[in-house]
């Protein structure tokens, strides 16, 4: 009984380690910190631009949807749930510039205001 505990034991602990090899918390910062995703958060990704296909008749309609959530968010000061929503607008459609000047915006109150001068610099572009 003890060998087939620790065997089981084993198992649950090396899924459990297997599953954080993604890196946490990315999807609080603009463009998911530019980290290379895990297998998990792309399937993920993937499941959520279907649904987005779905819901919208395109994908720059989706993404406008979630800047107008992201400044909504924003102005009510919940600011992980706006750099959510722009970071989901920015996985749709990267070329719209509100999706950058909102990371600007979050980077700035969050108190940062040095390094949100890039993200203006890309929504100018």
């Amino acid at each position: 009984m003890k060998t087939r505990t620790l065997v089981l034991s084993f198992i649950i602990f090396f899924f459990n380690c297997k599953s954080q090899d993604c890196p946490q918390g990315i999807n609080v910062l603009p463009m998911y910190g530019n980290a290379k995703k895990c297998k998990e958060q792309l399937e993920s990704d993937k499941e959520f631009l279907a649904e987005m296909d779905k819901e919208f008749d395109n994908r720059k309609d989706a993404a406008k949807s979630l800047i107008k959530s992201g400044w909504d968010y924003f102005y009510k000061n919940d600011y992980n749930t706006s750099m959510k929503r722009f970071n989901q607008a920015w996985l749709i459609n990267k070329e719209i510039y509100e999706i950058y000047w909102g990371f600007g915006n979050l980077v700035a109150v969050q108190g940062n205001p040095e390094n949100a001068l890039k993200y203006f610099d890309l929504a100018k572009k």
